[in-house]
């Protein structure tokens, strides 16, 4: 149990925590606790608990199988959580959701890039659910990725807060037993947008929810109970990476970020690339970026997948490193074709001969990427 002022743990590993209820990290009462990088594994109930606190920070780090929640916050003001992983393959026991917020004034679950790479906050989780709500008021939820069984997010049935709830770049995938998106209690307020919510066979966006605004998301093969497409919602396959290994990245012909590989390219384009909402914020995009932001857990980041369109303004523009055999050679990255460095000298027609801002020139019409090279 850690309690004080400005508290901080860093790079600290829990495991096996004893005991009934018994959390493998516990902040009872702590003032601006931060958490940067902690691990918590194999608790036989929580993994990290967070109570009474004031405005807490949990960035980066890791809860694996936690007997029942893998991070629960309750009475406390202010909570961050970014680039936070949980991760639970075996049974769970009661109130076994991912994230549990109780009693708090303001969540915000969101992205970090601490490590250097973009890490969405993650919650994989084959039987329980992701995140819940009691007696709160106020939450977002961004460039975030939840997998789970029972629903992605929950507001319980005895919330009785009026929440406002806001999912922005968020991706959801895998609930089977209810709807993804589900208001037990009957009063909170819930904006989805700029989201990808994709095979989820218990349905997404819960046809129950009273207040619910969605609009410049990709829903695709969800079941029923949900509520229909709205005019600016697009029903296609969002092509990920691999989503049986966890990677919701949006496959691209012209640039996919793969986390073992850095940039790659693909033989399709993912219909979420350039759907999000154009007045939504882009610039972390990298370019091409088609002014506009993708829809999912990686828009408007380092590691959005690139867009056919879009002028390359920055030169730190990431580099194509792994060629695609479906692809013509035009659109192969350069590190890719033989001999890509040396300068052509070949025979042109004409009879004159290439040369190496010829080949320049050519290389920059390549990054460009116009669509009527596609």
């Amino acid at each position: 149990v850690v309690t004080g002022a400005d508290v901080s743990l860093r790079r600290v590993r829990a495991t096996a925590a004893t005991g009934n209820n018994a959390p493998c990290i516990w902040l009872n009462g702590a003032v601006r606790p931060y958490l940067e990088q902690v691990e918590a594994a194999d608790g036989p109930r929580f993994g990290i608990n967070i109570q009474a606190a004031t405005g807490a920070v949990v960035e980066g780090g890791r809860v694996t199988d936690p007997g029942s929640r893998g991070i629960s916050v309750s009475s406390v003001d202010t909570i961050e959580l970014r680039g936070v992983e949980v991760i639970r393959a075996g049974a769970v026991l009661l109130n076994a959701a991912g994230l549990y917020f109780s009693g708090c004034e303001s969540v915000v679950v969101t992205s970090s890039a601490i490590s250097g790479a973009v890490v969405p906050t993650t919650v994989l989780d084959s039987s329980g659910g992701a995140v819940e709500f009691v007696n709160s008021t106020l939450a977002t939820i961004s460039n975030t990725f939840l997998s789970t069984a029972q629903p992605a997010v929950e507001v319980v049935t005895d919330n009785t807060a009026a929440l406002d709830l806001t999912l922005d770049h968020v991706t959801i995938t895998g609930s089977t037993v209810q709807p993804a998106v589900l208001d037990s209690s009957g009063r909170a307020t819930i904006t989805v947008t700029n989201s990808v919510l994709a095979f989820n066979p218990g349905g997404d966006l819960a046809s129950s929810l009273a207040s619910l605004s969605h609009s410049f998301n990709l829903r695709h093969q969800n079941g029923a109970g949900s509520v229909a497409l709205g005019a600016d919602e697009l029903d296609a396959d969002p092509l990920f990476a691999d989503l049986a290994g966890g990677d919701v990245h949006l496959l691209s012909q012209y640039g996919r970020f793969d986390p073992a590989s850095g940039w790659v390219a693909d033989a399709e384009t993912s219909p979420a690339i350039d759907l999000a909402d154009p007045g939504a914020p882009y610039s972390s995009e990298p370019d091409p970026n088609g002014g506009r932001a993708n829809a999912g857990a990686f828009g408007n980041t380092a590691q959005a997948s690139m867009s056919s369109s879009g002028t390359i303004t920055d030169a730190a523009m990431p580099d194509l490193v792994r060629p695609d055999s479906s692809l013509p050679d035009t659109l192969q990255p350069d590190a890719a074709r033989p001999d890509a460095s040396a300068p052509d000298t070949t025979s042109q027609p004409d009879g004159s001969q290439n040369d190496a801002s010829q080949n320049d020139a050519a290389q920059l019409d390549v990054l460009q990427l116009d669509a009527a090279q596609t």
